[in-house]
């Protein structure tokens, strides 16, 4: 996974503020977490989303991993926008 600052953004991914308030608006979504922090995750690739993922309770698989076991190889080369 590829992590990048805003001003390192290509042409191509200036649509990446709208993932991240995906992943924020997924982290939000999120009541049962407690002790653990909220968090959500966007897979984008060649600007598209491939998959999301979110923490959904203490002891559960981390939102990166749902997002990463759902996109399976899809998520290659691929970028990875979490929040928390």
């Amino acid at each position: 996974m590829e992590y990048v600052r805003n001003s390192d953004l290509k042409p191509s991914c200036r649509d990446w503020p709208v993932h991240m308030q995906r992943a924020l608006d997924l982290a939000e979504s999120v009541l049962t977490a407690c002790p653990n922090p909220r968090v959500g995750c966007v897979l984008v690739r060649n600007g598209r989303v491939i998959s999301e993922g979110w923490h959904s309770a203490a002891g559960a698989p981390h939102a990166e991993a749902m997002a990463l076991e759902a996109a399976g190889l899809a998520a290659r080369g691929g970028g990875c926008l979490r929040q928390s």
